[in-house]
């Protein structure tokens, strides 16, 4: 949208320039950067004193993917112009950067920026990706600064957490003022979320003092998960991660990790945590994140009842999280073999990993231990349905209508089921 605002108002002063250049204004707004590149030359030739071309020649040569050529030109340029340093350092770090170098790049552009803020590179300079993991205060520091010279949402939002972590709440005020004044969709967006974070301040206060008197494990997790639920990833996840370096058996750090991973669009890292965290808004609701809580708590002692992980993988498989539920099944050895709700939540792990015919089989187990076991009959239910075995659905979600008629679930499962079966 720059870029068209930019060409309606250099119009007029385009045609005193000429055909050419009026052509390669036109092209580059078009991203047509070979007609660009063969403008830009024609128009060198007709004016070599002109060195600024040298740069355009250069852009749109790497624009179009011709690297090598597009130093040549670059080369000239930097030989040739003294004025446009900011420019050139910029263009230098394009370049760079379509050679692999992410590091030199980003060295380039902050030289670029040094000598001249130019909005093009700070729209560079924002993207994490660009900046190490040890990087942060450095990338903060530098988001400061983008944050006072442009209106861009990514450096002020890192501005604006970076002043949440101060507890500066005067400066997240005004960041959100910036936003809010800017009008636009994403800065109004990102004002809202700012304004949750601010209303929490009380409740932060507590977690804060939880922090500091109880220095444990749990005490981050739960800071890390207020952060996540006011999107201030990078608070949250630094609690996160610090909950679990100091209780490695926790669960709800790890959830919170990775849905913080996922809204950074770093599905590996996502992966390596075996979170099922599809969504970057997911979440889990507050009677499931207070039992997670409690058993985390109790999982985190130095002895540990077996039962604990039972429990555990139970509410851990109802938030969708099987592969933790498995090992927590796992961790609790003979107790989960021992527990209708142990093979219960087997199958149901199982079953989300599709292996229907080892679902049934955990699922029966923990009939022959519970005949009434409701989860084990819901499961066999569902089994039934999805293998279109309909008299067997009607007989479980018939047991199941009867006895637990405050669900309407089971009474839509067993009319669908009747109705099929007819």
């Amino acid at each position: 949208m720059r870029r068209w605002i930019f060409f309606f108002v250099v119009f007029p002063a385009a045609l005193a320039w000429g055909d050419l250049s009026w052509e390669y204004e036109l092209a580059v707004a078009g991203n047509d950067w070979p007609t660009a590149a063969e403008l830009a030359m024609r128009l060198h030739a007709e004016e070599p004193g002109r060195v600024d071309l040298l740069g355009k020649i250069a852009q749109a040569r790497l624009r179009e993917g011709k690297v090598d050529e597009s130093l040549k030109w670059l080369e000239r340029w930097e030989a040739s112009d003294t004025a446009a340093k900011a420019e050139r350092l910029a263009l230098r770090g394009e370049w760079t950067l379509a050679k692999g170098d992410q590091a030199a790049a980003r060295g380039f552009w902050l030289r670029s920026y040094e000598e001249k803020p130019i909005e093009e590179v700070a729209e560079r300079l924002v993207e994490e990706k660009y900046w190490g993991a040890d990087e942060r205060e450095l990338f903060e520091q530098w988001m400061r600064r983008v944050a006072a010279d442009f209106t861009l949402v990514k450096a002020i939002r890192v501005a604006a957490e970076a002043a949440v972590r101060q507890r500066d709440w005067s400066e997240v005020q005004r960041l959100v003022d910036t936003l809010n004044d800017a009008g636009w969709r994403s800065a109004m967006a990102a004002a809202a979320g700012l304004e949750r974070a601010m209303k929490k301040r009380e409740l932060l206060r507590r977690h804060d003092e939880a922090v500091r008197d109880l220095d444990s494990g749990l005490a981050y997790a739960r800071r890390g998960h207020l952060f996540s639920e006011v999107a201030l990833v990078q608070l949250a996840s630094e609690d996160a991660a610090e909950a679990l370096r100091r209780s490695p058996k926790m669960m709800l750090p790890r959830i919170t990790l990775a849905v913080c991973h996922m809204r950074r669009g770093r599905h590996v890292e996502v992966q390596a945590l075996q979170v099922v965290a599809r969504r970057a808004n997911q979440r889990i609701s507050e009677e499931q994140r207070l039992l997670l809580d409690r058993l985390d708590h109790a999982a985190s002692q130095a002895v540990v009842a077996p039962e604990t992980y039972v429990q555990r993988a139970v509410v851990l498989a109802a938030c969708g999280q099987h592969y933790l539920a498995l090992q927590d099944l796992a961790a609790a050895g003979p107790a989960a073999e021992n527990s209708a709700e142990g093979w219960a939540c087997w199958g149901d792990c199982l079953l989300k990993q599709r292996k229907v015919d080892e679902a049934k089989t955990a699922y029966e187990k923990a009939l022959a231990l519970v005949a009434e076991h409701e989860p084990a009959w819901a499961g066999l239910g569902r089994i039934a349905w999805q293998r279109a075995d309909y008299a067997e659905a009607v007989k479980r979600y018939g047991w199941l209508s009867e006895r637990y008629p405050e669900n309407e679930d089971y009474g839509e499962a067993f009319l669908r089921a009747r109705e099929r079966l007819r």
